[in-house]
């Protein structure tokens, strides 16, 4: 028989169980429903080694600082097609200006007030659509700067250009410091501009590199895909003035985010966490963070190895998650995946009971995540899934680059960790 004190005996420092409730059927009914929490699961945080941010639906820019993750940069990579095929510049083509137009997406993390400092280079090697490319992945690039742009980010504020309103952006004119790649562009020849394969290979695209803020900061969206993302071309020929061409950013093109996470000045706790991995420290705190920064492994003992009872069913199970302190900015939503035997990973068989029974949403009101993983852990105490850990990260963590800080399985007092809130019943009591 598996007893509510036997069940949760079990601990990772073995300390006395803990029992918040009692059966709650009368003594005289058939099966015998305990509830109580086991707090003998472990968790240990790492830094993401495989995130991949090759054409994801939206990208990040931008340089934000914390005083736990210290300064997370975004960068990215672009890839620019023609908007036509065998277009022609015409007789003596005059060069007037290369504008660079990026829709914001409305999103903004950190400070609505930073400064940012944007540079815009030209690639120096090719990249492409069918290739993947990671959060750590750097590239090459020309040393020529056509932005050094100093702005305060605006994600909701249109703009006024002549008598147009336009929604959310940020205009850049690249041939305002060096026309040169502007002229490049308008010197292309008519070989050239026959075909996409032909015009990236004289063109690779553009490189877009946020400065790294010292304080401070912010992280904010663009959508190339939109309507009025585009680099457009302004000129005039011996035929015709105030001419333009338009090169696109769309489906058939690469868009890389490239990450740069600077943990110089985190917590020293931190460092031999994460960087050093000293993962008894997660008994204390753990932590993770989007954009390619933070992963956590959570552990939990398999059942089958602390009880008699051959047969329970596990009514609800609730992973609990509470926060190490207050939040500023916790990600909305974090993804919790089980860890296969090859250590990729794959949803746990209770997400597709969808989120509103899954859970893993941040709850202000406790500064804690939930997640119901009553199925998962019924099918490790049959043995019908293997138990080789959990992975817990923010969602979308391509574009999402909040981080949290957890508390740890460690008991305080009546201060509650990071546990398991388990409701059951032994069905060997039939017997």
């Amino acid at each position: 028989m598996l007893s509510v004190s036997l069940f949760f005996i079990f601990s990772s420092c073995r300390r006395s169980p803990h029992l918040l409730g009692a059966d709650i059927l009368p003594e005289n009914a058939q099966l015998q429903i305990f509830y109580g929490f086991w707090d003998g699961i472990s968790a240990y945080s790492k830094r993401e080694d495989s995130l991949r941010t090759d054409e994801l639906s939206v990208n990040l820019l931008g340089s934000k600082y914390d005083s736990t993750f210290g300064i997370t940069t975004a960068n990215i990579a672009v890839q620019y097609s023609l908007s036509t095929n065998g277009y022609d510049f015409g007789e003596n083509p005059q060069l007037d200006s290369l504008v660079l137009y990026l829709r914001y997406t409305g999103k903004l993390y950190g400070d609505s007030n930073s400064v940012q400092h944007l540079h815009i280079y030209e690639l120096n090697q090719d990249i492409y659509k069918d290739s993947a490319y990671f959060a750590s992945s750097s590239f090459e690039k020309l040393d020529i700067d056509y932005a050094d742009l100093t702005f305060v980010p605006k994600p909701n504020d249109s703009v006024a250009i002549g008598e147009d309103t336009l929604p959310p952006l940020i205009r850049i004119n690249l041939s305002k410091l060096n026309d040169q790649l502007a002229q490049k562009l308008l010197d292309a020849d008519t070989s050239i501009l026959a075909d996409n394969d032909k015009f990236m290979e004289y063109f690779k695209g553009l490189y877009l590199e946020s400065e790294p803020v010292v304080t401070g900061g912010a992280m904010y969206g663009v959508n190339f895909l939109q309507t009025n993302s585009e680099l457009m071309i302004y000129y005039s020929n011996d035929e015709q003035d105030s001419l333009h061409y338009r090169f696109d950013v769309n489906s058939a093109t690469a868009r890389i985010n490239n990450y740069i996470h600077d943990y110089t000045n985190s917590p020293q706790d931190f460092k031999q966490h994460v960087l050093q991995g000293d993962t008894a420290l997660g008994h204390e705190k753990f932590y993770i963070q989007g954009a390619g920064g933070v992963k956590t492994i959570i552990n939990i003992p398999d059942i089958r190895d602390y009880t008699d009872s051959k047969e329970i069913a596990l009514n609800e199970v609730k992973l609990v998650l509470p926060g190490f302190e207050g939040a500023t900015e916790a990600p909305a939503q974090l993804a919790l995946v089980e860890i296969t035997e090859d250590g990729s990973y794959k949803p746990l068989i209770d997400q597709y009971e969808g989120p509103d029974y899954f859970g893993g949403i941040y709850q202000k009101s406790t500064n804690q995540y939930v997640f119901r993983i009553t199925r998962y852990m019924q099918s490790i105490f049959t043995g019908d899934e293997p138990n080789n850990g959990l992975y817990l990260f923010v969602s979308g963590e391509g574009v999402n680059p909040e981080g949290f800080v957890f508390k740890g399985n460690k008991m305080e007092g009546d201060t509650l960790g990071m546990r398991l809130e388990i409701l059951f019943t032994d069905l060997d009591d039939r017997k």
